[in-house]
């Protein structure tokens, strides 16, 4: 199974909240409205690139993994931070840098 991208995951997080916020889908289907780098609808577009500049600045650092015994300790699963990521949050830390 071929797993979206960052960015991708952000568009449909994005697209859920503009309907949400306006009540209704637009007019003209999203997929026809994003061409690549940007939505065709101005007043979208602007609210796509403030959407990405507010999931932009949030970070999680995530702390070292914590030792429980003699060679053994504590780590994060890759699946934590790839569902922090898909969430559009930047992490850092953890040795997943």
């Amino acid at each position: 199974m071929e797993s979206k991208s960052r960015e991708q995951s952000l568009r449909e997080q994005f697209q859920e909240w503009w309907e949400e916020w306006f009540g209704d889908a637009p007019l003209t289907p999203w997929d026809e409205l994003w061409h690549g780098d940007g939505y065709t609808a101005e007043s979208i577009d602007i609210m796509w690139d403030a959407w990405q500049a507010s999931r932009s600045t949030l970070v999680v650092e995530l702390p070292d993994g914590c030792e429980f015994g003699v060679g053994s300790s504590w780590i994060y699963s890759g699946n934590v931070s790839e569902a922090i990521r898909a969430a559009g949050i930047t992490v850092k830390g953890g040795g997943d840098e």
